[in-house]
């Protein structure tokens, strides 16, 4: 049995951004960063995250840029591109589940 979920806690880099499928279900995609390691080490992490249904619908004017939250959901395939100066870059890529927001009194309100 294979087990695929993912916990990330970051911030929102941009404000999110909803549409609609042919079906009419509604997606929300926003996008989260989070650092990895330390010092001259240090990296920014970016995580494509896609949010779906009513839930997704009431909580998109919620997702502004800077807010922190944290995400549970569904790993999905790495994406792969080539970034402007020709070198490799990778992105990962999330179906949330679950989200809270941190770091304010919204914390504890978990949608």
């Amino acid at each position: 049995m294979s087990y695929n979920k993912l916990v990330i806690e970051g911030r929102l880099g941009k404000d999110a951004e909803m549409r609609y499928l042919d079906t009419g279900k509604a997606v929300v995609n926003f996008s989260i960063a989070y650092d990895h390691g330390y010092g001259d080490k240090k990296e920014t992490v970016w995580v494509e995250c896609s949010m779906f249904g009513e839930r997704a619908e009431k909580l998109t004017q919620f997702l502004t840029k800077g807010k922190s939250v944290l995400v549970d959901g569904k790993l999905s395939p790495v994406n792969t591109y080539t970034k402007k100066d020709g070198t490799a870059g990778a992105s990962l890529r999330m179906t949330v589940n679950e989200l809270a927001f941190t770091g304010s009194k919204q914390a504890e309100e978990v949608f």
